[in-house]
């Protein structure tokens, strides 16, 4: 997803504005670590799941197809992202087809609508998704599901 902010400044006799604006590419399924960010607070802050493991498990690899601008590091050790200012994966990326909903994807990949929208904040209503949208999904993730309460 794109975004487009823009700075404005005025001198201080508000004889001369300048505007300038950047184009930012935020790459889809990936989160830039922070200083202090555990697997367990990122976990939540996406409302991923009950466990950070399957978080983990997204990042344990290579990529087979990096993304050019944010290549996720693996790390064999979950406390290892703990340096920040690394990439990690939230996700696989699904590709939504002709006929499907996010109701209908949620139950397909075992999570919540809910869920869906925290990792793909440019979809602000579930009826804005159409075939040919590139989705973050992390599967599995629904708490009832893992607890086998369903």
């Amino acid at each position: 997803h794109s975004y487009r902010p823009c700075v404005a400044a005025v001198d201080a006799q508000t004889l001369r504005r300048v505007e300038r604006c950047v184009l930012v590419t935020v790459p889809k399924c990936k989160y830039c670590v922070q200083a202090g960010d555990t697997l367990h607070s990122i976990n939540t802050r996406f409302q991923l799941a009950s466990s950070w493991l399957q978080l983990w498990n997204a990042n344990g690899m290579p990529e087979i197809a990096p993304h050019p601008l944010s290549p996720a590091v693996p790390f064999g050790d979950p406390d290892a992202i703990a340096s920040g200012n690394s990439v990690i994966n939230l996700g696989p990326q699904y590709r939504v087809k002709e006929g499907e909903s996010l109701v209908g994807l949620a139950a397909l990949f075992r999570t919540t609508v809910g869920k869906i929208l925290a990792l793909n904040p440019e979809v602000q209503e579930p009826s804005a998704v159409h075939a040919g949208m590139l989705l973050c999904v992390m599967p599995c993730s629904d708490s009832l599901l893992q607890a086998g309460t369903l």
